[in-house]
């Protein structure tokens, strides 16, 4: 009786015990699989569309967009009509495991040409497009000057072009208080900040987006919400998020996650979850990584966190970088991206004093106090010629778009230009 007793108990336990263990050993040859039909389909997704690109995903499209199939592996969607997008968790059972990846035709900085920055999601994943579908009408110089267009909504900031008497040009965004208009000049696709006081408007102002300095010119799913789960089943597969590579050649690309500011060039692995961490994992390059006015720069083979509420937002300034092992990133999808990337070095941790921690929030101050801009790539650790520095990107001169000078910075520079005309 003892012995059956113990054999019906042996038998239960491996019969409870044979589903995880199968898939803990299918996990391995289900995600190359995954992989191999995501790269297959995926490969030929175009700037501004999302591919679907294994099982399963749910997408939430705007109410303005058109009827769109998007349900098996190949399927494409504009981003600009894409709301949300809800990724699978591991499931080698019915064989699920969510991946997407999406072009983004991003704005490097100054009217540069658009990039196509590329968002490979996997995984247990939900993400929400934060930049609205842009209400356009025309406007009109109302007066007989000239308008300056400008970098930022201040008349101090860089001039970039001219609006003549009489001409007109795209209103496409506006400041909550409706001072400063966004623009698109339809003959040069310049854009830029124009005061509303100089403008006569053919539509509804109310109508148009409420945007900021730093992410009027953002594409769609360049300012996204994202939440992922902190593991997955199998050893074999990394945590659930969301891969971020710049094109080659280009200095520097910001995004928005969660309302955290991501300035990079480089490729970056990103987390997010509520009442946890947003966590930033440097796999190449460098990236600045800022909330609340304070900056630590993150470099390949270290990560930076950033706290966030219940509500999946930022609620301290970011933490200094840690170093990483070999180990914490291993099997990360990097083969679907487009620039294939080196092995990531462990690296010794910068100083925790980069970014200076509160006293950096008041306009500079570190452990160095003769460094006016510390979050800038320049000052980044391991750094010595300042490749990522927007003095340093291809055509720049005077550096408007460096980050010493970037509005709400204290730091010095000549990027501030030189005040023309009206406006």
């Amino acid at each position: 009786m003892r012995r059956l007793i113990f054999l019906v108990f042996v038998l239960l336990l491996t019969t409870a015990l044979y589903p995880a263990l199968t898939q803990e050993g299918e996990c391995p040859a289900f995600i190359a699989t995954a992989l191999d039909l995501a790269h297959e389909t995926c490969d030929g997704t175009e700037t501004n569309f999302a591919c679907y690109g294994h099982a399963s995903l749910e997408a939430e499209l705007f109410s303005t967009a058109n009827s769109v199939a998007f349900e098996q592996a190949g399927d494409m969607v504009e981003l600009s009509d894409l709301r949300s997008l809800r990724l699978s968790a591991l499931d080698t059972g019915n064989q699920l495991w969510g991946v997407s990846l999406m072009r983004v035709a991003a704005v490097p900085q100054l009217n540069q040409p658009l990039e196509p920055l590329t968002l490979l999601f996997f995984g247990d994943v939900s993400v929400e497009n934060r930049v609205a579908v842009p209400v356009e009408f025309p406007v009109t110089v109302a007066g007989r000057r000239n308008v300056n267009i400008r970098f930022a909504p201040n008349g101090d900031a860089v001039v970039l072009g001219t609006l003549s008497s009489g001409a007109t040009a795209l209103a496409q965004g506006r400041l909550a208080d409706n001072s400063w208009i966004y623009i698109k000049q339809e003959a040069t696709g310049l854009t830029g900040w124009v005061s509303a006081a100089a403008l006569q408007m053919d539509g509804d102002l109310e109508a148009l987006r409420v945007v900021t300095a730093s992410n009027a010119y953002f594409a769609p799913m360049q300012a996204f919400y994202l939440e992922t789960t902190a593991t997955d089943r199998c050893s074999e597969v990394p945590d659930s998020g969301v891969l971020v590579q710049t094109p080659e050649g280009v200095a520097e690309i910001s995004v928005w996650i969660n309302e955290v500011k991501i300035s990079l060039g480089s490729t970056a692995y990103v987390r997010a979850q509520p009442d946890g961490d947003l966590t930033v994992t440097m796999l190449e390059g460098h990236a600045n990584i800022e909330t609340f006015g304070v900056t630590q720069t993150a470099i390949a083979g270290t990560e930076v966190l950033v706290s966030l509420g219940a509500d999946g937002l930022p609620d301290a300034v970011p933490k200094p970088p840690r170093a990483l092992t070999p180990e914490e990133i291993a099997n990360l999808p990097v083969t679907l991206l487009p620039r294939e990337i080196p092995p990531v070095q462990p690296v010794t941790p910068p100083p925790a004093s980069q970014a200076g921690g509160g006293e950096a929030s008041q306009g500079g101050g570190n452990g160095n106090q003769n460094d006016p801009c510390p979050g800038n790539s320049c000052n980044a650790p391991g750094q010595t010629d300042c490749p990522g520095n927007s003095c340093n990107a291809p055509g720049q001169t005077d550096c408007p778009g460096n980050s010493c000078n970037a509005p709400g910075q204290g730091g010095s520079g000549n990027g501030n230009g030189n005040g023309q005309g009206g406006g």
